[in-house]
This record gives C-alpha cells, structure tokens and sequence, in this order.
C-alpha cells in the first residue's frame, strides 16, 4: 500500500481481470454509439450540413458516403458490444478504416469547401488534412489486417492443438 504522498502503480505482471477490461469497454463503446448518432441527427437534422459556413453546396453530393461511414461505425460498435472476446474487432477496424480512407479521398477529389477571403491558407491546410486522414487511414487499416492475421492464428493454432 502506498504512503500519503507516494505514487500508487498496478502490477503490470497482474493482468486486468476479464470483468474489468469487460466494463470499460462496454462503457466506451457506448459512449461511442451515442456520439455517432449525435453526429449523425447534426449532420441530417439539426442544424443539417447546411449550417456550417465554410462547405459549398457540393458537400451535399458526399453527404452519402459520410452517413455511410458513420453508420459502419454504429454497426461496429453493436458488433463490439456484443462480441465480448474481440474476435470481430480487426474486421471491423479494417473496414472502418477503408471507409475513412474511402470518404477522405472523396472529399479530397470534390473539395466541397469555400473559405471565402482567407481561402489559400485554410485550402492549403485542409488539403493538408485530408492527405493526412488519408495516410493515417492506410496505416489504421495495415495495423487491423496484422491484428486479423493474429486472430486467425491464434485460432487456428487453438483448434489444431494435439
């Protein structure tokens, strides 16, 4: 037990029990589930894509493909929460992940931004962005394949055991 004033660690060679990491992750995979449906009713309903200043009015045309990747993500979630074992989680990073890189690309072909006298270095910046999303996407989406391979190994081995 740690005195008044030091600092308290946990055993890192203790695991985290099942029950724990089971708990934190329904929390934040609800927490989750409710953010994305904010967005989505902000984007479609109130205020709508209409309300924000800088987007013309070609944003509507990839309007689609944002709800799309916000709705995997609303499905991912569910699937997360239901599978506690985390078997489908690579599968569904990956497929996130192609679809932020799918929707990043798209935005960044369309450019449906108009930032008015101060153009050039917002443009500048978001196309910035964009690049950015898009290879953040590709390394997101590497990084769940390895998992995924991982699981399938792990697996196999487990069910070919002697």
């Amino acid at each position: 037990m740690a005195g008044r004033g030091e600092l308290m660690y946990r055993d890192v060679s203790r695991p985290i029990r099942p029950a724990q990491r089971r708990n934190g992750s329904v929390v934040g995979h609800v927490v989750a589930e409710v953010w994305w449906l904010l967005v989505l009713f902000a984007l479609n309903v109130l205020p709508g894509w209409h309300a924000i200043p800088f987007l013309d009015a070609s944003a509507g045309s990839l309007l689609w493909l944002v709800n799309l990747c916000i709705v995997a993500r609303l499905v991912a979630h569910l699937v997360y929460l239901a599978d506690g074992a985390g078997r489908f989680r690579p599968a569904g990073d990956y497929l996130i992940a192609l679809l932020d890189l799918i929707v990043a690309a798209e935005v960044l072909v369309e450019f449906p931004f108009d930032f008015g006298a101060a153009g050039a270095t917002w443009e500048t910046a978001t196309r910035l962005l964009l690049v950015s999303a898009i290879v953040i996407s590709v390394l997101r989406a590497a990084g769940a394949a390895t998992r995924g391979a991982q699981v399938v190994q792990v697996h196999w081995q487990h069910t070919h055991s002697v």
